[in-house]
C-alpha cells in the first residue's frame, strides 16, 4: 500500500520535523510506503508554498495512480486558501479517500460538496502523539478491517437513543469558513458533527 502525505494548511516547523520521519517509519511499519508532497515544511510564516502549489501537491497525489490514500498532516489556518486550485473533476474520479482533520475540515467539506465523495476526519499524526501506543494499536485494528476502534466515538444521547446518516462538519471554527460559498455541504437530512479543542480566537 501506498500513501501521500500533503499539507494543504500550515507548514511544519523545523522543530515538528522528527514528528514526520517518525509517522513515515510508523506506516513503513505496517507496510505502507509514505510518499510525501514536496510543500509540507514551513519557509515563510506557516507557509510552506503558495495555496496553488500546496493544491498542486494534493492534486499530483490523486493524480498518481500508485497512491491509494492521501494524510493530510497539517493544520492550522490556511486550507481554504486551496480550495479554488482543486481539480475536483479528478477527485470525483478517483477511488483515493483523503484524511485529515482541523483546518482540513475546509477541503473534507469542499469535497463532498462538490463531489459526493466522503472522506475521513482523523490525523494521521496522532501515531506519533501522547498517545502513540492506543493510536498504532486503533489504526492497525482498521487496517485489519475492524474499523470501530478508530472511527467510534464516546457520545451520549440528550434526546432519542439513535440516528443514522451522512455525517458533515468538523472542527466549528473551520467548518464557518466556507459559510456563503459553493463548498458549503447541503445541510438538509445530515447529521451535523462538530468539534473544537480550546477556546481561542486565533
Amino acid at each position: 500500500m501506498k500513501v501521500g502525505l500533503s499539507a494543504c494548511s500550515d507548514g511544519h516547523i523545523k522543530e515538528w520535523q522528527y514528528q514526520i520521519e517518525e509517522l513515515v517509519q510508523v506506516l513503513d511499519g505496517f507496510g505502507i510506503d509514505a510518499v510525501l508532497a514536496p510543500h509540507i515544511k514551513a519557509k515563510v510564516d506557516a507557509f510552506s508554498g503558495t495555496d496553488e502549489e500546496r493544491a498542486a501537491d494534493l492534486m499530483n497525489l490523486y493524480a498518481d495512480e500508485s497512491i491509494d490514500a492521501i494524510y493530510d498532516i497539517s493544520g492550522g489556518d490556511l486550507a481554504n486558501g486551496v480550495l479554488k486550485y482543486l481539480d475536483f473533476d479528478l477527485i470525483a474520479g478517483s477511488n483515493k479517500v483523503f484524511w485529515g482533520y482541523s483546518d482540513l475540515t475546509t477541503v473534507i467539506n469542499a469535497i463532498y460538496a462538490i463531489t459526493g465523495k466522503s472522506s475521513v476526519l482523523y490525523q494521521v499524526k496522532n501515531m506519533v502523539y501522547s498517545k502513540a501506543e492506543l493510536q498504532r494499536k486503533r489504526f492497525a485494528d482498521y487496517l485489519k478491517g475492524n474499523t470501530s476502534s478508530l472511527f467510534d466515538l464516546n457520545y451520549d444521547f440528550l434526546q432519542g437513543e439513535h440516528m443514522e446518516g451522512v455525517v458533515v462538519g468538523g472542527n466549528i471554527r473551520c467548518f464557518t469558513k466556507l459559510a456563503g460559498t459553493k463548498y458549503w455541504p447541503d445541510l438538509n437530512g445530515k447529521i451535523l458533527l462538530l468539534e473544537a479543542l480550546g477556546g481561542g480566537s486565533g
